[in-house]
């Protein structure tokens, strides 16, 4: 899908799932509409790995208009070991690619989407919450999750999680090929965000 195309409807299914610190969550498998978001989140994370870095990437979209039609703004990956900047989460970087945005897009934030493949951290929610986005699609919340999602819910923020099984390949290679001991411990997560 191409970033002029048309939004059409969307085909959800929902699942039940709970991720190893027990936090629940309702997961979702999307199409059409969220395609060019994940898809641009998921290649981010793939340049992330392949440079050595932690394999997280994000997208941000804005859907312009009610008749469906929609660009991205920014996107961008996980960069802490890369360029030894302990803030540049791809949640970040996509907000910086995006740049000063104009004040009617962010009058109308409830057009805002957010695409992430690994569940944001504390900063990267503080960051969501303080630009008003109000849906953020996750592709997977088991290999390290910090429960902010729940504070993102708690604020009127849709979040959406994929169970994407690419994403979390990713991060089990990642995490085995780079944090040996620390998988699924919170020193691991600490680590890997």
């Amino acid at each position: 899908m191409c970033p002029s195309e048309s939004v059409r409807n969307t085909t959800v299914t929902t699942a039940a799932q709970v991720d190893y610190l027990g936090h629940r969550s309702t997961v979702m498998e999307l199409k059409d509409v969220d395609e060019l978001g994940f898809s641009t989140a998921l290649a981010k994370a793939r340049k992330s790995y392949e440079e050595g870095g932690v394999p997280i990437g994000a997208a941000l979209v804005y859907l312009g208009s009610s008749n469906g039609n929609y660009r991205m703004l920014g996107s961008g990956h996980n960069e802490r070991i890369q360029k030894s900047l302990p803030t540049l989460h791809a949640e970040i970087a996509a907000l910086n690619d995006a740049g000063l945005l104009s004040p009617d897009i962010y009058a109308q934030s409830t057009l805002l989407y957010q695409y992430t493949t690994l569940s944001p951290c504390s900063m990267c929610a503080g960051a969501i919450l303080f630009y008003k986005i109000p849906r953020v699609v996750v592709g997977e919340n088991v290999s390290v999750s910090t429960g902010e999602e729940e504070l993102l819910k708690s604020r009127g923020v849709e979040v959406v999680v994929l169970d994407d099984q690419k994403c979390k390949e990713l991060m089990a290679s990642f995490m085995k090929n780079n944090l040996q001991g620390l998988q699924g411990s919170q020193h691991g997560g600490d680590v890997v965000r």
